[in-house]
């Protein structure tokens, strides 16, 4: 089954079982219209005869509770298959290229990162909208961390491979995956709440006398009730309500601040363990996934811990209904037994939840590498190597673009301190050209198949000078911004770091017999440097660089074609210098200056 017919089929079947539900609930709703009116209907009509008058409208009632329960029960149900089909719609949008529903990852956006601004890897229409299907914060944040700083080891690379390869595969729990994440939204406050790592504020003096009142009160309670049902009198159970709510009020400040925390959270326990279940339940082969998995398997299951949580948090959540509210708490101190259990769970589990939480971050990021790899059959996973310099790539391409307009090229380029000069005419492809290469080396560092049909290349970091940006709040003119982060990428290659370095048109902000000088300077500069170097640029002049460095420069060019008026731009890459400039037929087209010109 094809990708597209996988979340067509998903989406007609949630959307039968939706219409089916829907009808379903309206029935429910009715007959529990029915069931709540008959409690009164009965009493009303055997309320001369004992047996009916209670019977009766009991049943009635209890046939209400029941129906309220397979309400709830379908009504979440009908949430799941509302969720799935938004889901599987959103996919089947992927699948034609379409990304927009998916959230772009702007407040990632750092013009002051070595590459990510110039490469669009965030922001609407980047390669993290692209990718993304995180549906944890954590999950967000790990994969923009991950675009942010891939992998450079080629073991490490290779075990990433075969994770995302393995879950790729796994379209059926990846959309379990998505859509149990998707059910609920879990705010960074909330997740902050199962940390354990709790202010002063959250602190419980006299625990101990606590804990002992706890049982003691309770008992003296039962036993108070029981005296005055046996025919005592009604003072002691009296006393016994008065001292359980003297000393609920005396610790009512720390009773407020854990429901604060904890009240009506459940939901949030909820999300996190249908994500540590399906985690749980599925049995990875690979040896990252095993290893990550086994984080919540150690010490008792992260499910059994979250299902605690989750009825200790429900049961703290009875003070929101007033009467059994206030009898708990008359008889029972409920709201301190509820603070103290949550106390002690906090306690047992907090050294854990971290990693816990940290597992179904992972798993929510890998998911997302999973998916664009189900969703690209045809990229290629492509081999690190970690001897000497090599980026040897066949049918290359910009994996953003539509396969039917994408067009590819070839690289191949060995050894440290080359550098590939490239020229060409406007719109010819040169910008495209280096964002392929270097969003190719963000997909290979996360473990992500590449849009070539192969590649080798040795792992390393990437620093690019393509769309640097002035700044009026800085004072700061763009030749300044310009030479700041040349500066920058020329101190971190003099400490020794190697890097692949991607420059589209130098030193725009000066004139041009400047521009070329300082452009010569800085080649001869990165031609000394481990590093490897692909430059595009208009200054033809700069390409006479490949007679004195031949051993290390080569120039590459875009060409265009002229029928009469009309340009022919095929976007392939040659050996070579460009020969043909469109800047003034483009201003005769548009009309900017006149034809006799």
């Amino acid at each position: 089954m094809t990708l597209l017919e996988y979340y067509q089929t998903k989406k007609e079947d949630a959307s039968r079982k939706i219409a089916v539900l829907s009808r379903r609930m309206e029935r429910l709703s009715a007959l529990r219209l029915i069931a709540f009116l008959g409690t009164f209907i009965f009493y009303w009509m055997f309320r001369h005869s004992l047996v009916p008058a209670i019977l009766l409208p009991f049943a009635s009632f209890g046939s209400f509770l029941y129906l309220v329960r397979i309400h709830i029960q379908t009504s979440r149900d009908w949430q799941r298959n509302q969720v799935l089909a938004v889901i599987c719609e959103r996919e089947i949008q992927a699948a034609r290229h379409e990304f927009g529903d998916f959230h772009d990852g702007n407040e990632f956006t750092d013009p002051s990162h070595p590459y990510s601004f110039d490469l669009d890897i965030f922001g609407k229409g980047s390669l993290f909208q692209m990718m993304n299907r995180t549906t944890t914060s954590g999950g967000t944040e790990m994969l923009a961390k991950w675009m942010k700083a891939p992998l450079l080891n080629p073991v490490e690379i290779i075990e990433r491979q075969q994770s995302v390869n393995e879950l790729a595969q796994l379209r059926d729990w990846r959309t379990k995956f998505l859509l149990e994440g998707s059910l609920l939204e879990v705010s960074d406050d909330e997740k902050a709440m199962l940390t354990g790592n709790f202010p002063d504020q959250y602190r419980i003096k006299d625990l101990k006398m606590l804990r002992a009142m706890m049982y003691i009160l309770p008992l003296l309670s039962g036993v108070a009730l029981g005296w005055l049902i046996t025919g005592g009198t009604h003072l002691w159970l009296l006393l016994m309500l008065l001292i359980n709510l003297g000393v609920l009020f005396a610790y009512r400040k720390i009773i407020d601040r854990y429901y604060t925390a904890f009240g009506n959270r459940t939901q949030t326990t909820e999300k996190y363990l249908s994500l540590l279940d399906s985690i749980e339940q599925q049995d990875f082969q690979g040896t990252e996934l095993h290893r990550i998995r086994d984080i919540i398997l150690k010490d008792g299951k992260a499910t059994s811990a979250f299902r605690s949580l989750k009825k200790r948090m429900a049961q703290f959540e009875i003070r929101q209904n007033i009467i059994p509210g206030m009898i708990l708490n008359s008889l029972l101190i409920w709201d301190l037994q509820s603070v103290i259990r949550l106390h002690d769970w906090q306690k047992a589990h907090a050294s854990k939840l971290e990693n816990w939480i940290k597992t179904v971050d992972f798993f929510d990021a890998f998911t997302s590498l999973a998916t664009f790899a189900d969703h690209n059959p045809k990229y290629t996973w492509p081999t690190p190597i970690k001897e000497n310099f090599i980026l040897d790539a066949t049918g290359l391409g910009h994996p953003m673009l539509k396969p039917g307009k994408r067009i590819v090229n070839d690289i191949r380029m060995k050894g440290w301190s080359e550098i590939a000069i490239v020229t060409g005419a406007n719109m010819a492809g040169k910008s495209t050209f280096l964002r392929s290469v270097g969003l190719n080396f963000v997909l290979a560092g996360v473990g992500c198949p590449v849009a070539a049909e192969d590649m080798r290349y040795y792992p390393l970091d990437i620093f690019t000078s393509m769309r640097t940006n002035d700044s009026l709040l800085m004072e700061e003119s763009y030749f300044l911004a310009e030479l700041k982060r040349l500066a920058k990428l020329m101190e971190r290659l003099r400490s020794g770091e190697a890097m692949l370095v991607l420059l589209d048109e130098m030193l725009k902000g000066t004139n041009s017999t400047d521009k070329l000088k300082g452009s010569q300077y800085l080649v001869r500069e990165l031609a000394t440097t481990q590093s490897v170097t692909i430059l595009a640029t208009h200054d033809v002049q700069l390409t006479e660089m490949e007679k004195l460095y031949p051993d290390r420069i080569t120039n590459y060019c875009f060409e265009i074609v002229h029928d009469g008026d009309d340009l022919i731009f095929d976007y392939k890459l040659r050996p070579g210098i460009v020969k043909t400039m469109n800047a003034s037929l483009l201003m005769k087209k548009m009309g900017i200056i006149k034809n006799n010109i």
